[in-house]
């Protein structure tokens, strides 16, 4: 046997198969994301914009920009390394492919509880 089929205890490496399992994956379209930073975790809320008709004090309708996250995702700093790296590389393939993908202003992005900045 090879060093390369022994693990560090001397015994054979047992193979193991990787098995997916979206059977109860949820599909959500985003247009918009904020982020938090934790001392050893990264929180990444997703959501999208939505117009709804408030009122002011006299009652007069006036539309609102609502910004709805109904998901946040909670990380690791190596995960959220990974996925932005992964992230970079498909906008890449994409960018190279069919070329620059504009940046609209139609979302925001808020970091860390801060009104919302930038755009997606």
């Amino acid at each position: 046997m090879s060093d390369n089929e022994k693990n560090t205890g001397g015994q054979p490496k047992q193979s193991m198969q990787l098995r997916i399992d979206t059977s109860n994956s949820v599909t959500q379209y985003t247009n918009i994301f904020r982020f938090s930073r934790m001392p050893e975790e990264v929180l990444l809320d997703v959501g999208m914009t939505a117009v709804d008709i408030g009122s002011n004090p006299e009652g007069k309708a006036i539309p609102q920009m609502v910004m709805k996250y109904p998901t946040r995702l909670v990380m690791t700093y190596s995960t959220a390394k990974r996925m932005a790296i992964s992230f970079a590389q498909l906008v890449k393939e994409y960018e190279d492919k069919f070329g620059p993908i504009p940046i609209s202003s139609g979302g925001s992005n808020a970091v860390d509880g801060a009104s919302p900045e930038g755009s997606s």
